[in-house]
């Protein structure tokens, strides 16, 4: 064979084009095998992350609020808004808008968890948790009221050791600016109807009602 590629020197030269054909298309194959392996990871990745952000039912966030307009003595709601009666509860994921605030129901916990073993809620009450942006449509500033929270018409009380409780009560916000209030309350763990008061007119007792579910 040896002398054969020797008298044919064209016949080696093949042999090496063929081996070198041979070795690209090996190594294309394996950087095919990686490239599609990275894809599936990715993709594995993606599908257990979503699956674990949407199995989390205990603290309840909405990413799209609904945005509705209160009416109050009157008053048209906002073109391409839908009208809400003052007394109408509110669910999670409603943005409402009253004399030009606008306020936007973000999450609710239900059975809230993540409170210092010092600080546990008497026997057979639980925690909730509720969060709530406010944000400054106006020209004037506007001073928050504070909540209200009642389980099956009864007053709660309001629970005051959580690192990040902030009741909105009597914050001022300027024109254009925004803040978040969270407020926690303990509440008897069978309890069908939760609401949280929050009012809005200390002259004529109107008040928004937040479903908590």
């Amino acid at each position: 064979m040896n002398e054969y590629f020797q008298q044919n020197p064209m016949g080696q030269n093949n042999a090496d084009v063929q081996l070198a054909v041979n070795a690209a298309l090996k190594d294309e194959k394996k950087k095919r095998k990686k490239k599609r392996l990275i894809i599936i990871i990715s993709v594995l990745a993606v599908i257990v992350l979503i699956v674990a952000v949407s199995g989390n039912d205990d603290n309840k966030k909405v990413e799209t609020i609904e945005t509705t307009t209160v009416s109050l003595s009157g008053n048209k709601g906002i073109e391409g808004q839908t009208e809400k009666a003052a007394d109408e509860k509110i669910k999670l994921g409603t943005a409402v808008t009253v004399k030009d605030l606008k306020i936007s129901y973000l999450s609710c916990n239900t059975n809230f968890k993540n409170y210092d073993q010092y600080a546990e809620p008497k026997s057979g009450n639980k925690i909730i948790r509720a969060e709530f942006n406010f944000e400054n449509l106006g020209v004037e500033d506007k001073v928050l009221n504070g909540f209200t929270c009642y389980a099956d018409n009864t007053k709660c009380e309001s629970y005051f050791f959580a690192e990040d409780y902030k009741d909105p009560i009597l914050q001022t916000i300027s024109p254009g600016r925004s803040t978040k209030g969270i407020v926690y309350y303990e509440v008897p763990v069978n309890a069908k109807d939760v609401e949280l008061e929050l009012e809005i007119n200390i002259w004529t007792n109107e008040k928004l009602l937040f479903v908590v579910e």
